[in-house]
């Protein structure tokens, strides 16, 4: 990878200024962010990583939302890869994963 950000915030999960603004001063705006766990530059794009043990498909839902969602709000053209990185993966979730084009690494 050529850079690495980590917990990178991604969607606005407040409708109106008013819910902003209470979320900012009570907290709930750090902890309702949806984030990306790590977003790694490449020569060809960028990679988008879910860290997650015992992954399962929401792990594939989160890392395909997130992976959108950054191409919408960066206005990114170039290529994104969704990859999920768990210590342990059923063989169904690979099959899901390869259907849906995510990476998957055990480690």
């Amino acid at each position: 990878f050529i850079k690495c950000f980590y917990h990178v915030p991604l969607g606005e999960p407040f409708q109106g200024e008013i819910a902003k603004k209470e979320a900012e001063d009570n907290g709930a705006d750090g902890v309702r962010q949806w984030r990306i766990d790590v977003l790694a530059e490449t020569k060809d794009g960028y990679a988008v990583i879910e860290l997650k043990p015992n992954a399962g498909a929401g792990a594939l839902g989160q890392v395909l939302a997130y992976s959108k969602l950054l191409q919408k709000e960066w206005n990114i053209t170039r290529k994104i890869t969704p990859i999920v990185i768990s210590d342990s993966v059923s063989p169904i979730m690979e099959q899901a994963a390869a259907m849906l084009g995510v990476q998957v690494l055990v480690a």
